[in-house]
C-alpha cells in the first residue's frame, strides 16, 4: 500500500476532521498543558529518563499494567537491558546519548495519563506479542496500546481490543515519511529499508487491529525522537498529520483527549454490529438461532443491521451470527469481504451474510443489483439475493464511507509525484439464501473439483452471454461446492457490465481479481483491458493451483512450494514506459514448456483436462513466427495455433471439455482420488527477500484470505 498514505495534513485540520468537537464534546481544556506536562513530554527522548524510568520501574511505579499478570520477569528483562546500556555508555554521556526506546514507552505512558480518560489505559505492550492474532510477523508486538480499560482483555497485547497502537523509533531521522513538503518520485513514504520494515510493522498491527474487530476505521501514531504524526486508517489508505513536536506542541496529547472522549463511531467502532444480549429478542428466539448456526450458549453471536437499497423507507433488519466463514485480512486496505452462516430473524432459516466495503468508482455496480440482472436472465449456479444494501445508521452514515481518498489533493504536482487515483470505498452487506459447503479447496475428491468448476464455468458463460456480464474474479474461494457436489459461482462485486460503455476509460485503477489466478497478460501488463479470456484462464490456474496444493502426487516439499512461488506468487518488475519488452511471468514461463502435459498424475481424467487447457491457453502467447525448415510442418503448426486461439475466443470448447471430463469413465474409485493436502516446505531464499509483511499486499497462499482461525472477529464478547 507504499501509494495509499496521503499526506502531510497539518495537525490542527487532522484533529478537526476526524476528531471534531462535535464527537468528543469540545475542547481539551487549556489549564491541561501546563508546564509540567510539557517537562513530562520532553523526558519521552531526553537522556535522563533512561535511569528515571528504571527508577520509577523498580520503585513500582511503573505504569506497564497488566489485566491479569504482572510480568515482572520481563520487566526486570527491560530494566536489566536498560541498566546494562547505562554503565557501558557511562555516567559522563548520560546527558547526550539517546534514550532506549524502552524508556520512551514507560515516558510516554506517564505523560498521557492526564489527559486520557479513566475509561481507558495506554499500555506498554512491547514485550508481549500477540501469538493468537499476529503469529504470521516476525514481531507481533505494538510498542504501545490504548485500550478500554474494562474491556474483559486476558492478555496484555491483543489485537482484538486495541484502540490506538504507537509505534517508536530513537532517531529523528528515522521518520517513515518524507519531510515537509518535498516528496520524493516515490511518494510519501520513504521506501528505504528501515523505513520499510517499521512501516510494515505499522501495516500489520493495524490489519490485524481491523480484521479482528468490527471497525469503519483506525488510529495510530509514529514517535520517532522528538517528533510524532497522526495516522488515520481505512479501507482506501491512511491520512497522515505532519510531523510535530510533541513536548512543544499540545497536539498529541490532545489527540489522546479527544480520542478518549469521542463517541464509538467516531473512534471506528462499527456500531451497526452489537452483542446479542444488548438486542430485545426474546431468548426462545436466541436459542433457535443457535441451535441452527451449531453455536454452543459459550460461542459469541452478534446482530448485524442489514439494509435493502431496493427499499429505501423500509429500515434495516438483524440478522445473527459468530465466527466468520471467511475473511480478507491481508491488508487494511480493499474490500476486506467477511462471510458468516447467519439467522434470519424474520423467517427463522440459515442465510448467508456478505460483509464488505464495495468499491464506489463509475462502472462498478453494487453486488444486489448485478444478482438481480443475473437473475432476470436465468443465469444458472448463482445465489439467489434476498436483501442488500449499503450500511447507513442514522446519524454517522460518514464513518461507512471511506475518507481517505478525499484527502489526495495535498499530494499536489508543487510537493511532487502525486499518487494514483484511490479507490473509494461504502460499507455494504448482502443476504444470500444459498449457504455453501466449503470453497473449491475443500472438495472431497477430484470428480468433485472439476464437476464444481464446471458449474462454475457455466455460471460465467451465461452471466457473459445472457446478461454481458464479466465476472473478473476467478478464484477457488468464490467457487462454493454446495452440499449435492455441484458449484456455485459467487463474489460478482467485480464484474464489470459489457454493455456500459459510457465510463470504460476511466474505472480501471487497479488490476481486478486475486492475484495468484490472474492471466499471466495482466501479470504482466496491469493496464490491459480485462477480457472474457483472461477469466478462461484463470479458471485453468484455478484449477492447476487447487490440483497441486490437494491431490496426491509426487511433486512435494520444497520443490512443489517453490513451483507455487515461481508460477502464482511470483510479480515480475512494472513493464517500461516505452516499448513492447516486458519480463515473461511465471505463468507463462511454465505454460511455455508444457508443464502439465508432462505432470504425473494418477488421475487421468483431470490429467488430461490440464494437459489440453494449459495447450489452448498457451495458444494466447506463443509466437505466431514460428522458423520452422520444413515448409508444410510450419503450416500445420500454424494452422493448429489459430484453431486453438479460436476455440479460446468463447467459453463453448471449454465447457465442452469440461463436461466430457466430467463423464469420463476413466476416472478412479474415489477412494484412489480423495483430497491430500500438501505441507508445503519454504525453499531456501535466493536473490532478493521480501519483507516481514509485503507492503504490496500479495499473498503467498490465497486461501488466507478466504479462511479464518478459530479465533472469532470481534473485540466484544457475549
Amino acid at each position: 500500500m507504499d501509494n495509499r498514505f496521503i499526506g502531510p495534513l497539518p495537525v490542527k485540520d487532522f484533529l478537526e476532521a476526524f476528531l471534531s468537537r462535535g464527537v468528543c464534546g469540545g475542547d481539551m481544556p487549556a489549564n491541561l498543558w501546563t508546564d509540567a506536562a510539557k517537562d513530562a513530554f520532553k523526558t519521552v527522548y531526553t537522556s535522563q529518563v533512561a535511569e528515571n524510568s528504571i527508577r520509577s520501574s523498580q520503585a513500582g511505579q511503573a505504569t506497564d499494567h497488566s489485566p491479569a499478570v504482572a510480568h515482572t520477569s520481563n520487566q526486570s528483562s527491560e530494566i536489566t537491558q536498560d541498566s546494562t546500556h547505562s554503565s557501558q555508555t557511562g555516567s559522563s554521556s548520560t546527558r547526550s546519548r539517546k534514550p532506549l526506546e524502552t524508556t520512551m514507552y514507560r515516558a510516554m505512558i506517564k505523560a498521557l495519563e492526564p489527559f486520557v480518560h479513566s475509561d481507558f489505559e495506554v499500555i506498554n505492550t512491547s514485550v508481549h506479542p500477540d501469538c493468537q492474532h499476529m503469529s504470521h510477523t516476525v514481531n507481533g508486538r505494538a510498542d504501545v496500546t490504548l485500550y478500554p480499560r474494562h474491556c474483559g482483555r486476558e492478555k496484555t497485547n491483543d489485537s482484538a481490543f486495541a484502540e490506538v497502537i504507537g509505534e517508536f523509533k530513537r532517531e529523528d531521522s528515522a521518520d517513515v515519511f518524507v519531510q515537509g513538503k518535498n516528496l520524493s518520485a516515490d511518494g510519501f513514504a520513504k521506501n528505504s529499508g528501515t523505513a520499510s520494515e517499521a512501516l510494515g510493522q505499522m501495516i500489520a498491527y493495524v490489519t490485524c487491529q481491523l480484521a479482528f474487530q468490527f471497525r469503519t476505521h483506525a488510529f495510530s501514531f509514529f514517535v520517532s525522537g522528538s517528533s510524532v504524526r497522526l495516522i488515520r486508517w481505512d479501507r482506501s489508505g491512511a491520512v497522515v498529520s505532519e510531523a510535530f513536536k510533541y513536548a512543544e506542541e499540545p497536539f498529541l496529547a490532545e489527540f489522546f483527549w479527544r480520542f478518549t472522549r469521542a463517541t464509538p463511531a467516531a473512534r471506528g467502532v462499527d456500531t451497526t454490529v452489537r452483542k446479542v444480549k444488548e438486542l430485545n429478542f426474546d431468548k426462545e428466539l436466541v436459542a433457535k438461532a443457535r441451535e441452527g448456526l451449531g453455536l454452543s450458549p459459550n460461542d459469541s453471536l452478534f446482530g448485524f443491521d442489514v439494509w435493502n437499497d431496493s427499499d429505501p423507507a423500509g429500515g434495516s433488519v438483524v440478522y445473527l451470527a459468530s465466527k466468520p466463514l471467511s475473511k480478507h485480512n491481508q491488508s487494511p486496505v480493499g474490500r476486506a469481504t467477511r462471510t458468516y452462516k447467519a439467522w434470519d430473524t424474520v423467517h427463522k432459516r440459515v442465510v448467508l451474510l456478505k460483509d464488505t466495503w464495495r468499491v464506489d468508482a463509475p462502472g462498478i455496480w453494487p453486488e444486489g443489483l448485478t444478482y438481480e440482472k443475473l437473475r432476470l436472465k436465468g443465469v444458472r449456479y448463482i445465489a439467489t439475493c434476498l436483501r442488500a444494501g449499503d450500511v447507513k445508521p442514522s446519524g454517522v452514515e460518514g464513518y461507512h464511507r471511506t475518507a481517505t481518498s478525499s484527502w489526495t489533493h495535498l499530494m499536489s504536482s508543487e510537493q511532487g509525484e502525486a499518487p494514483g487515483p484511490l479507490r473509494s470505498h461504502i460499507h455494504y452487506r448482502l443476504i444470500l439464501e444459498q449457504v455453501g459447503r466449503c470453497d473449491l479447496t475443500e472438495f472431497t475428491h477430484a470428480k468433485e473439483l472439476v464437476q464444481a468448476a464446471y458449474n462454475g464455468l457455466i455460471a460465467h458463460s451465461d452471466a457473459y452471454e445472457k446478461a454481458l456480464v464479466l465476472h473478473r474474479d476467478i478464484s477457488p474461494g468464490n467457487i462454493q461446492i454446495m452440499n449435492d457436489g455441484t458449484g456455485m459461482l459467487i463474489d460478482w462485486d467485480l464484474c464489470s457490465y459489457l454493455d456500459d460503455d459510457s465510463v470504460a476509460s476511466q474505472r480501471q485503477f487497479d488490476r481486478t481479481g486475486t492475484w495468484q489466478f490472474i492471466s499471466a497478460a495482466l501479470v504482466e501488463r496491469p493496464t490491459l483491458k480485462h477480457t472474457q479470456l483472461d477469466d478462461l484462464e484463470s479458471f485453468f490456474h484455478v484449477l492447476g493451483w487447487t490440483m497441486l496444493r490437494y491431490t496426491a502426487h509426487d511433486f512435494t516439499g520444497a520443490h512443489l512450494s517453490l513451483h507455487l512461488i515461481e508460477t502464482y506468487d511470483w510479480a515480475p518488475p512494472p513493464p517500461p514506459s516505452t516499448g513492447d519488452q516486458v519480463v515473461a511471468s511465471g505463468k507463462r514461463t511454465h505454460m511455455a514448456i508444457r508443464f502439465f502435459q508432462n505432470f504425473k498424475l494418477k488421475i487421468p481424467p483431470l490429467r488430461k483436462l490440464l494437459a489440453v487447457l494449459e495447450q489452448h491457453c498457451w495458444a494466447r502467447y506463443e509466437p505466431s513466427n514460428l522458423e520452422e525448415e520444413d515448409e508444410d510442418e510450419a503450416l500445420s503448426i500454424q494452422r493448429r495455433l489459430e484453431q486453438r486461439r479460436q476455440r479460446m475466443a468463447s467459453a463453448a470448447w471449454m465447457l465442452q471439455k469440461f463436461g466430457d471430463t466430467v463423464d469420463s469413465s476413466e476416472w478412479p474409485d474415489e477412494a484412489d482420488m480423495k483430497r491430500f493436502e500438501h505441507v508445503l516446505v519454504p525453499p531456501r531464499a535466493r536473490g532478493t527477500k521480501r519483507k516481514a509483511y509485503d507492503r504490496d499486499n500479495k499473498l503467498l497462499d490465497p486461501r488466507s484470505s478466504k479462511r479464518t482461525s478459530s479465533a472469532h472477529v470481534s473485540s466484544q464478547q457475549d
